[in-house]
């Protein structure tokens, strides 16, 4: 017997995804945590109805609990975020907007500031934007000049891999946890201009809109190769 074409249409039409499948599997996801999985839902209910409010909002309020550590590469459009591309439709700086506030503000016992807004760069890989690095910076500091440091970070982490030193990275990461994580940067107006890395986390200090390109290059770039390059030991000479 031939089934009417009219009829299969309807029953793919009822087994298809609804947008309401959708925003009730995002709160789902939300209320267990997975805010990646949250965040994928209300896009694509935002992506089916571009005026749906409560898919806007949903994606908001995923936004302030941080940075999610993979966004769908179709789903970037969508988010409320400024984007600086460092390399085409491979590696991008995603910005929240500036209304995109944290809902808990982040405190570094280092410095002693607490920080609600961040940063982040994000590179492609299999139709998904990875988060690699986040910069952080407290109340009053320049999101030009978080965006200035987290664009050198991004060149030199793409320069590295450029030259194959990325090779060297994914055999120390299975030896040193260290390189399995996120990079962090932490920003600051106050202190001597420079930076200091432990780990994955690099504090870079004394910095403002009044920084030069330069010192911003020199002092990050720096600071990059510690946590870019696996340590390196064993120099039969001194290299001067």
């Amino acid at each position: 017997m031939t089934v009417p074409r009219i009829t299969i249409l309807l029953l793919l039409a009822l087994c298809a995804p609804t947008v309401g499948d959708d925003l009730s599997g995002a709160r789902d996801e939300y209320v267990h945590g997975d805010y990646e999985a949250a965040l994928r839902h209300y896009a694509a209910a935002l992506q089916a109805d571009p005026r749906l409010r409560a898919a806007e909002g949903g994606i908001e309020t995923v936004l302030k609990q941080g940075l999610p550590l993979w966004i769908d590469e179709p789903y970037v459009e969508l988010m409320p975020v400024e984007r600086v591309d460092i390399v085409a439709k491979k590696v991008c700086i995603l910005t929240p907007k500036p209304y995109v506030t944290l809902a808990t503000t982040l405190y570094d016992t280092k410095t002693s500031l607490s920080y609600p807004s961040e940063a982040g760069v994000y590179e492609l890989n299999d139709g998904k934007y990875n988060l690699v690095a986040i910069a952080r910076r407290p109340a009053g500091f320049p999101e030009a000049t978080a965006v200035d440091a987290l664009r050198i970070f991004a060149i030199c982490r793409v320069a590295a891999q450029e030259m194959g030193l990325h090779k060297v990275y994914r055999e120390a990461s299975r030896a040193d946890p260290r390189y399995r994580q996120l990079t962090t940067i932490w920003l600051r107006s106050t202190g001597t201009p420079g930076g200091e890395t432990i780990g994955r986390n690099i504090w870079l200090s004394g910095l403002s809109a009044q920084t030069l390109p330069d010192d911003l290059v020199r002092i990050v770039a720096h600071e990059a190769g510690h946590v870019l390059i696996p340590q390196i030991a064993g120099f039969d000479k001194i290299i001067t």
